[in-house]
């Protein structure tokens, strides 16, 4: 019998209109998840099945994400980050659907309102995106900001949760 320990993790992957999606977890919870262009050329594997109940849960939960009947998940997760970037992507996790805030305000309930910066890279190194949703944070000016997987994408997202946005990308 082949049974799985607490840190064995497994991979799965997902295809949606946004992309595809590589799933890394262990029995305790999500480690990572990564995005890829469609147009990415991937070697995905044929057992979905043998999926352990964090990565089948994932796969559920973001697909209701991307289809409109999900806006919150409940899915354990592993952050193995600094303790500053933990607590900002913590902090991050906490932004409702459908909303945004700035990276100055993070940095301010973070205890440190000049780390704007730190912010941004805490969200650039995000392991867990979507899920742990930086694509919420956005510049002080209003714009839609940077992203580890391109400004598309998280206009993309944006726009899932009702934002719009004008040729300049800011939103309206």
């Amino acid at each position: 019998m082949n049974t799985l320990k607490p840190e064995d993790n497994q991979i799965g992957f997902m295809s949606t209109s946004f992309g595809i999606f590589k799933i890394n977890a262990n029995i305790n919870g999500l480690n990572k998840i990564q995005y890829f262009e469609k147009k990415q050329k991937l070697r995905i594997p044929l057992k979905y099945n043998n999926y352990n109940n964090i990565v089948k849960k994932t796969i559920k939960q973001l697909q209701e994400y991307f289809s409109g009947t999900r806006i919150d998940f409940s899915i354990p997760i592993n952050l193995n980050s600094s303790p500053f970037y933990k607590k900002v992507l913590l902090q991050v996790l906490e932004i409702p659907y459908g909303e945004k805030t700035s990276y100055k305000s993070i940095a301010k309930i973070c205890g440190n309102q000049n780390a704007n910066r730190a912010v941004g890279t805490a969200n650039s190194t995000n392991p867990i995106p979507i899920i742990i949703p930086c694509h919420r944070v956005i510049p002080s000016n209003n714009s839609i900001g940077k992203y580890r997987y391109g400004i598309e994408l998280k206009k993309r997202l944006l726009e899932q949760e009702g934002h719009s946005f004008d040729d300049n990308l800011f939103f309206i």
